[in-house]
């Protein structure tokens, strides 16, 4: 049983090294200014990856520089600079709460929401000419699998939150 478990241990460390190497590979051309330049125009093609992931969380809804800095995983003072940044390209714009007059939170402008449809649009078109190098069943499988992965992640950090939540209380 244990040569059984050491086996399949074994064959999923061979596949994390495999997914490790393509995950820089692919990590590398999703942060290179060449992709952002031929995928976003304007805007959009001056912001640094991080910036466009802010600008895509904003587009869900508005939320405070800590929220914010929560979901992209920085540290809040390196948000505040962040949001400052955006502030300047005139896309968020800070709120005082009506709920709470010492929280800010911060929101797209109209101008930042059209870069954020932008950029999704963008973003779609690229992972449409990617999948088009698969077959339709291979298409549906990779979907089918980040998917799975994407829930496993969300699970974890859910997780990991309620043991931080309980730690503080």
């Amino acid at each position: 049983m244990q040569r059984i478990m050491s086996q399949r241990s074994s064959h999923v460390d061979r596949a994390a090294a495999e997914l490790d190497a393509l995950w820089v590979e692919i990590g590398r051309f999703f942060l290179s200014r060449k992709l952002r330049s031929k995928l976003h125009r304007g805007v959009a093609s001056e912001l640094s990856p991080v910036q466009l992931q802010a600008i895509a969380v904003l587009a869900e809804a508005s939320v405070r520089v800590g929220e914010l800095a929560d979901q992209l995983g920085l540290a809040e003072s390196s948000v505040t600079r962040l949001v400052d940044r955006l502030e300047g390209h005139r896309l968020v714009v800070r709120r005082v709460l009506p709920t709470d007059r010492r929280s800010i939170a911060v929101a797209l402008t109209p101008a930042g929401r059209r870069v954020a449809e932008a950029v999704a649009r963008g973003r779609r078109a690229y992972l449409t000419e990617m999948l088009e190098a698969l077959e339709p069943s291979e298409r549906g499988e990779l979907v089918r699998l980040f998917a799975k992965v994407a829930s496993a992640q969300a699970e974890k950090e859910e997780r990991e939150r309620g043991t931080k939540v309980r730690r503080t209380s």
